[in-house]
Order: structure tokens, then C-alpha cells, then sequence
């Protein structure tokens, strides 16, 4: 089996409460974070077992970990020893840590992706609280990272008319990647969903104003917020890479969140029975590859693998059912290779 990384929580807490956030983080009341000793050894097994080459690390908001700056001096000393391997933190950017942002000026395996959901303090205002705006670029604004940060920005109701703005802000005055992706029904975004939820229609004009961006630009970093076409855990060979939430337990991805389809524990962490409940998670969900969601009549059907079975489980409980993007699918598809054809 090949796990290519792994996305880690490390804390629960955040200094935000994010109207959008998939985890909800800015409720916690209880603070939930990693062992230190258990976290390294994890990721340092990871890399020399299995090869990984990308590690992410992310909560709630990881500068608030409580060991973060012995997190950052042993993952210093990792990047000496694998220095093939990729180490990226998930940010807000409103917090600053010295010694972070001086592996992110100074070791180049050292990657930044910063939540900015806007190109203007309102417009991030609208789903991060005021003043979230100005202490991002308090932080990031003239600095020279090794490597360009991803400003990922989730699309709403409340900011889709400032897609084309911020593609050009990040680009063009923060020196960064343009990032994007659609709200999901997770966490705090449940409660808030009549009012952020954006039709289909709109979603693939925005998506072609974000293809039309990254051609014209020739940004081959970032990749477009489109609907998942192929789910790698249905591949019985397939590449993982799985998420660690702040409890130690481990999920097939990030988007399958729920407590159900946990596959282990770092904690008590055996990696055949992790790899037999991968494949047992696999093998359960390829008889999507059976189904028929309307899929006979589709004229996508050579290139659809029947989208995301953490979204099908998202939208109707359960992870063999249509995941609710099969129109924004081929609605998405024809219209990108048009666009193509165009720039």
C-alpha cells in the first residue's frame, strides 16, 4: 500500500470561529491536541516505512498548539534527514511564530497555506470576524518565502462576487497561490447553509473565471474547485493519504469526518490493521463503481468515476448513495474543455 501523506490536526483550538469551518474548531470549549512524542514518531514511520512525501499539519489553528515551537525544531531537524519531503502548515495567518516563518523564508521544504476568504477586510469579515483581514497581512505582506503561499479562499454567497478580485489580489500583491474551494455541508457551514449555499450554475462560472486565471497565468500549483470525478479509495492500489484528527484517530480523508469511518488510532497505531481497514473501506466502496446514479445516460460516463463517496455520506448518510454532483460534474467537465480551447 502507498501512503503518499497525511493531514494532522494537531489541536482542536482555534482563535477563530469561522462561520464555514468544516470542523467547527472555534466552538471547542475543551482543548484536544497531540502527544509530541506520539506525533513525531508517527510522521517520522510514515516517511521511512512507507515513503511519504508530503505531511500537513493543520488543527483548529496549529500555532496554538501548546508545543508547536519543539513541533517545528524537531520537523527542522526531519527536513534535514528527508529532505525530499514536503512539510506545509494550515494557517488562519492572524497569529505569528518566529520560528516558522523563518523555516518558511529558509527551508525550502517548508509550505504555508493561509485561509483568506476575502480580497478586502468586509469581504473576510463576512465569514472570518473583522480585523482577520489586516493581521494576515500584518503577517505576510513583504515577506520573501522559498516557496509561494496558497491564500485558500472558501466560495459562499457572501464572497462569490469577489472570486476575480482575489485571484489578483494574492496574485498580484501578496506574491501568492490563489486557492479556492466550495463551501461543504460540514460543521459550522451547517447551520449557515441556506444563506452560503451557491447554486450549480453559478459554481462552473465561477470555476471558469478560476480555469481562465490559472491558464492565462500558466499556475499549475493549485488545483481547480472542481467536483471529485475519481476517488482514489476506490482503487484497490490507489495512493493514500489519510487525516489524523487532534484525538489521534485516523480517517480515510478529510472529508470523511465521520467518527464511523475510523480506520485506527495513532495511539495504539498498528499498520497492517491499518492497511487491512483501508482495504476493507475499499473494497466496500467500489460497488459504487456498480450503481447507476443516472450514469447510463451520462455523456461523461467514460471519464466519471461516480464522484465522492465522503460527499454521498455528507449529503444523505450514507457513502453509496449519489453524491448530489453529478450536474455540476458534466455541467463542470464540458465547460473546462471549452475553456481550454479558448485561452
Amino acid at each position: 500500500m502507498i501512503f503518499k501523506g497525511s493531514y494532522i490536526e494537531i489541536t482542536n483550538r482555534c482563535n477563530l470561529n469561522c462561520r464555514d469551518c468544516y470542523n467547527s474548531s472555534g466552538k471547542n470549549k475543551v482543548t484536544v491536541e497531540l502527544d509530541l512524542d506520539v506525533l513525531l514518531k508517527y510522521v517520522e514511520e510514515l516517511i521511512v516505512i512507507y515513503n511519504a512525501k508530503s505531511i500537513t499539519f493543520s488543527g483548529g489553528e496549529p500555532l496554538l498548539y501548546t508545543k508547536i515551537d519543539s513541533l517545528l525544531d524537531a520537523l527542522e531537524d526531519m527536513s534535514a534527514r528527508f529532505p525530499a519531503v514536503e512539510f506545509a502548515f494550515v494557517t488562519n495567518g492572524t497569529l505569528y511564530n518566529k520560528k516558522l516563518y523563518d523555516l518558511l523564508e529558509n527551508n525550502k521544504q517548508f509550505f504555508a497555506q493561509i485561509s483568506l476568504d476575502g480580497p478586502t477586510e468586509d469581504s473576510c469579515a463576512t465569514m472570518r470576524g473583522a480585523g482577520t483581514f489586516t493581521k494576515v497581512l500584518e503577517n505576510v505582506k513583504q515577506r520573501k518565502f522559498l516557496n509561494k503561499p496558497f491564500f485558500k479562499m472558501i466560495i459562499n454567497k457572501a464572497n462569490a462576487s469577489y472570486v476575480e478580485d482575489y485571484f489578483h489580489f494574492v496574485y498580484d500583491e501578496l506574491g501568492g497561490v490563489p486557492s479556492y474551494a466550495f463551501t461543504s455541508l460540514l460543521g459550522n457551514a451547517v447551520e449557515n447553509w441556506e444563506e452560503m449555499n451557491i447554486s450549480t450554475a453559478e459554481k462552473v462560472k465561477i470555476l471558469t473565471i478560476v480555469q481562465k486565471k490559472y491558464l492565462e497565468n500558466n499556475i499549475k500549483e493549485a488545483v481547480l474547485p472542481v467536483p471529485t470525478v475519481h476517488c482514489d479509495l476506490l482503487d484497490a492500489d490507489g495512493e493514500r493519504e489519510f487525516c489524523i484528527k487532534a484525538d489521534g484517530s485516523i480517517q480515510p480523508c478529510q472529508n470523511f469526518y465521520d467518527d464511523k469511518f475510523c480506520i485506527g488510532n495513532i495511539y495504539n497505531l498498528d499498520w497492517k490493521v491499518l492497511c487491512d481497514n483501508f482495504d476493507k473501506l475499499s473494497a466496500y466502496l467500489t460497488a459504487r463503481m456498480e450503481i447507476d446514479y443516472g450514469c447510463q445516460k451520462c455523456y461523461i460516463k467514460s471519464v466519471c468515476g461516480r464522484g465522492c463517496p465522503a460527499f454521498a455520506f455528507i449529503e444523505n448518510k450514507d457513502a453509496l448513495a449519489s453524491d448530489m454532483s453529478c450536474e455540476f460534474r458534466r455541467l463542470a467537465t464540458i465547460n473546462m474543455i471549452k475553456t481550454k480551447k479558448t485561452v
